[in-house]
């Protein structure tokens, strides 16, 4: 039987790795609005633009 102690931790556990999506959605999400169509992570790599990035200055 698992003790309250350990059950608890497991609990916060799966509460911190649920912020972490959140975060992560809702970073994706500005990155929509914006009008981006990649994630900041793979701009460069896939787009190949900076321009591609909203900023005022194209490369």
């Amino acid at each position: 039987m698992i003790s309250y102690n350990e059950s608890e931790r497991e609990e916060e556990e799966e509460k911190e790795k649920e912020e972490e999506e959140e975060e992560k959605q809702e970073k994706e999400e500005k990155e929509k609005e914006k009008g981006n169509s990649c994630s900041v992570d793979v701009l460069l790599q896939r787009c190949g633009r900076r321009g591609d990035t909203g900023s005022p200055k194209h490369w």
